[in-house]
């Protein structure tokens, strides 16, 4: 069960990292970078942990996926980025990709 928990903190960590690179407003904020920078290596690591028991097309395809959505709908909530109905349309795709594989 480990490897779940390994997973999640990859996905969150990626997340943040984002969040983070946004934040820092074109490297102008430094410690974000700096943050983002090593939260992206912890999210890596995590991942290398999880894919110890997990497939990697299952795994990858979750931290790649829910790492996209949550990603996005944070930066609609916060950022206030607006997304096109193409973009709209992509996420479900994602969504439903990722569905298929589990």
């Amino acid at each position: 069960m480990m490897e779940y928990l390994y997973l999640a903190l990859a996905i969150a960590a990626d997340i943040v990292a984002n969040v983070l690179l946004k934040m820092s407003q074109n490297m102008s904020r430094r410690i974000n970078v700096f943050l983002a920078i090593g939260l992206a290596i912890g999210a890596f690591f995590c991942l290398m942990q999880a894919i110890t028991k997990l497939n990697l097309s299952i795994a990858y395809a979750l931290w790649g996926g829910i790492g996209l959505l949550v990603t996005t709908f944070l930066d609609v909530a916060f950022f206030k980025e607006r997304l096109s109905k193409m973009s709209w349309l992509g996420l479900f795709l994602i969504c439903a990709g990722v569905g298929i594989l589990l």
